[in-house]
């Protein structure tokens, strides 16, 4: 069992899925971090085909956007420890902005990590080269911990029930 684990959510049901592996391998009255990343929007220009060519600038948050947004992102966290907590669970509550790669990767060294763990979207070819793969740059900059990749897949057009694509052996 591990003492402590990071774990990224985004709000989807799919980043969640992470949670009941975290409380799996984590020991009892272990710490898990729960981590969401506020990313900085960005303005693209496109081609005709609306693929973004290059970035013109990133516009930031005004103040009032930004602690309002925060407040959303956190008070979501807190619902999610409440959970763990009261499941015996060491629980802290993370929100951080920049590139959500790299605050994660950041956030697991920082505070010494046993693991992080995370769901894949499953994005596969152009899709995943359009939009990248978030778990796949944490696992290449991290050094200092391992990622255990939960795989998981939604339907596209139903915000309905979360499908786990592992499979048990026996």
């Amino acid at each position: 069992m591990l003492r402590h684990v990071v774990v990224p959510l985004d709000g989807s049901p799919l980043s969640e899925l992470a949670l009941g592996y975290a409380e799996d391998v984590t020991a009892p009255n272990g710490k898990i971090t729960l981590v969401s990343i506020i990313e900085t929007p960005v303005d693209y220009e496109y081609s005709l085909v609306d693929i973004p060519l290059t970035m013109v600038m990133a516009r930031g948050y005004n103040e009032s956007e930004y602690n309002k947004t925060y407040r959303r992102v956190h008070d979501y966290l807190l619902t999610k420890a409440r959970s763990l907590s009261a499941k015996g669970f060491d629980v802290e509550c993370v929100v951080e902005s920049g590139d959500p790669a790299t605050v994660i990767a950041d956030i697991a060294t920082n505070r010494k990590a046993d693991t992080i763990v995370m769901t894949t979207h499953g994005r596969t070819g152009f899709s995943k080269w359009l939009f990248g793969s978030v778990t796949q740059k944490v696992i290449s900059l991290m050094t200092t911990c391992p990622v255990m990749v939960v795989p998981g897949s939604i339907p596209e057009d139903s915000d309905e029930t979360v499908q786990s694509t592992t499979t048990a052996t026996t």
